[in-house]
């Protein structure tokens, strides 16, 4: 055995028979919803009837049909938390150029923008900056869950459970 070396993560996904390779997979298959846009000058509050009326995560901000801004459920907390102006322009409080993601992009990428910022939906744009959908983290799980069910149905309901009683005879 060589100890010299360490071992390659990549090995162990190669070693899968998954019947599908995230880095080949387009996120634009991985539950893509339509996106929902709204213009910057567009009141918040009426922005904030638009997600619950939608009953949406997320709205994309944009202007010329080209991606501006984002407006997630966390903003919305965030806003309400600190008794912001509901009829100043979501401008204000929107998330200026966004992380986005191309339909063409990989499912694996989508997955490492979010894990590594701590985001649960990516607009996919065109190459014109354009939205064409929205993927976020409940897309990918079902996306995950039809490509790996034996490895999802079969996890305990607990990782790593404690057992109360000795096991065996």
């Amino acid at each position: 055995m060589d100890h010299g070396t360490s071992p390659d993560p990549s090995a162990a996904a190669t070693k899968m028979d998954t019947g599908i390779k995230l880095n080949d997979e387009p996120v634009g298959q991985a539950g893509m919803v339509a996106p929902l846009c709204i213009t910057p000058d567009t009141p918040l509050r009426e922005a904030l009837l638009v997600l619950r009326e939608q009953h949406r995560g997320a709205l994309l901000i944009c202007r010329e049909g080209k991606l501006e801004g984002i407006l997630t459920e966390r903003d919305v907390v965030r806003i309400l938390f600190e008794g912001r102006n509901l009829d100043g322009p979501v401008s204000g409080e929107m998330v200026e150029h966004p992380q986005t993601v191309r339909e063409e992009d990989s499912v694996a990428l989508a997955i490492r923008h979010m894990a590594e910022n701590g985001y649960r939906r990516l607009p996919l744009v065109n190459d014109d900056d354009q939205p064409v959908g929205l993927i976020d983290v409940e897309g990918i799980v079902h996306f995950l869950v039809q490509h790996f069910p034996k490895a999802v149905y079969n996890l305990p309901p607990v990782a790593n459970p404690m057992t109360r009683e000795r096991e065996g005879s």
